[in-house]
């Protein structure tokens, strides 16, 4: 007994297409099948209707069928000898000669290659653009080989092939950067990335190379590459890798600074800035250091010798710890001490900026005061180092009573000890004071303010409304005083009128 006969299942609808998968199809064409049958057939099928109508007709209409055949093969108007050409063959040989005819001509072999490039490619026919290349390339002797690799060239870089690869091409870009596939989320925003830009006329080149700056800007990629910025880092500014352990001790941070947002310029100065800040960038570059301190002192750039003689004291500072700021104090010191300098600058430095130090603890403001001054002169560092030196039992000797009780003229006997001529005053009032700065000079004042003790104050000189300029080591916003205010301090200290007097010769 025949078994009965099964229903055939029906076959699924297909799933409907996602809101991102409709706009990626909107976004992209799609590759057409080809509609008309190819090349080869249509020409088979015009030698056909040409051939046979030979043998039934003479004149006009054997001329047009020879026309419709042999445009059909050449995409072009076929001139009157390949017209006769053709209509002999075909009254006097056999199909296959008529073919072998043809196809023996370079002209429609390029043809051929034309159609074949579109067909493969864009899933259409050749158009007269192609076509036209086909036949210059085929008439400067190319084979047809080289013609198929010239037109496969021209489709590959034209804007409507290059549309139908869009997701491709991000995909690879994906591949090549992050090393994956990208989400059809990503596909959809690379797609609408690339198609403005190939609607523009931008080149393969110039759309890939967007396109991949876009991928490198990611925090993903950033992330996968940090240790290769660090690393450019230091190639950049100390010519060579960093160490496994440089690497780890920066690549926290970097990481934070791309998860706020930096970009990838202040990501590069960041680690640039670190770097600098080590011994041995600021080694590598402690000429520049040179220099500028040159300009700014002397105001000019110093020679070679100039800069050997200070690179090796440089560099010992840097060794030891001192920072940009009181390396150039140093440097400033050395330069301070050149007949040059000393020469463009008989007086006393009255930058406020320059000279000013603020006292390291409550009981220094004798050996900061007196340290600022040996600055304005010239023959010290404005530093810490100089501070303390002050403090010293040869000089204040303010560490080991915690407190300066020297009289002016002990003060000015280190002072000139040191090279700078000084003098010492008792019991003296603001307009003797005030004339010691009219003349250049600088004054170390014993006061008494409002919220001290018995304190030292140095002045550095008057400024253009007459005001002293102030260098207070315990009030660093203090910057000037009018002359009742210094009456005022002064008379109250514990050595009232007080002072010590500071001079170059």
């Amino acid at each position: 007994m025949s078994s009965p006969l099964r229903r055939q299942r029906p076959t699924p609808a297909p799933a409907p297409l996602s809101p991102a998968q409709q706009e990626l199809k909107a976004l992209v064409p799609e590759r057409p099948t080809p509609a008309t049958p190819p090349p080869a057939v249509v020409e088979k099928q015009a030698l056909d209707r040409f051939l046979r109508a030979e043998h039934l007709f003479q004149g006009k209409k054997a001329d047009r069928l020879a026309n419709e055949a042999l445009e059909t093969v050449l995409h072009r108007a076929p001139t009157a000898d390949e017209v006769k050409a053709l209509k002999h063959d075909g009254r006097f040989h056999f199909e296959r000669h008529v073919q072998r005819h043809l196809d023996a001509k370079p002209e429609v072999q390029a043809m051929k290659q034309a159609d074949g490039a579109a067909r493969e490619l864009l899933g259409r026919d050749g158009d007269s653009a192609l076509f036209e290349q086909a036949r210059a390339l085929s008439a400067q002797g190319q084979s047809p080989a080289q013609i198929r690799t010239a037109l496969e060239a021209t489709i590959k870089g034209g804007a409507e092939y290059r549309r139908m690869r869009m997701p491709d091409d991000v995909k690879a870009s994906y591949q090549r950067e992050l090393g994956r596939a990208p989400s059809l989320d990503e596909t959809l925003a690379g797609v609408k990335q690339i198609r403005p830009l190939i609607d523009q006329g931008q080149s393969a080149d110039q759309v890939g190379q967007a396109f991949t700056a876009t991928l490198r800007a990611t925090p993903e990629y950033r992330n996968a590459h940090a240790p290769d910025t660090i690393r450019d880092g230091f190639q950049a500014n100390l010519n060579r890798a960093p160490t496994a352990e440089e690497t780890q001790k920066l690549l926290g941070p970097v990481k934070d600074m791309i998860a706020q947002g930096k970009s990838p310029d202040e990501v590069a100065n960041a680690v640039k800035y670190v770097i600098a800040l080590g011994p041995e960038y600021r080694k590598l570059h402690v000429a520049d250091n040179i220099n500028g301190e040159y300009q700014k002192m002397l105001g000019r750039a110093p020679s070679q010798d100039e800069i050997d003689k200070l690179s090796a004291p440089a560099k010992e500072w840097i060794d030891a710890g001192k920072n940009n700021d009181e390396l150039n104090q140093g440097i400033d010191y050395c330069i301070a001490l050149s007949p040059e300098w000393q020469a463009k600058h008989p007086q006393m430095n009255t930058n406020r900026d320059q000279i000013y130090l603020q006292q390291p603890t409550g009981w220094t403001c004798g050996p900061t005061s007196l340290a600022m001054a040996m600055a304005a002169a010239g023959v010290r560092p404005a530093n810490m180092d100089t501070v303390w030196e002050m403090a010293q039992g040869d000089k204040l000797n303010t560490i080991a009573n915690h407190s300066t009780d020297k009289m002016p003229w002990e003060i000015a006997d280190i002072a000139r000890s040191m090279g700078v001529n000084a003098e010492g005053h008792a019991g003296a009032f603001v307009p003797e004071m005030r004339a010691a700065l009219a003349s250049g000079h600088g004054i170390m004042v014993n006061v008494k303010e409002p919220d001290t003790g018995g304190h030292f104050v140095y002045i550095a000189g008057l400024d253009p409304s007459g005001q002293m300029i102030v260098c207070d080591p315990w009030h660093p916003e203090t910057t000037t005083w009018s002359d009742d205010q210094l009456q005022d301090y002064s008379s109250r200290a514990p050595g009232p009128g007080n002072y010590v007097e500071f001079w170059r010769g």
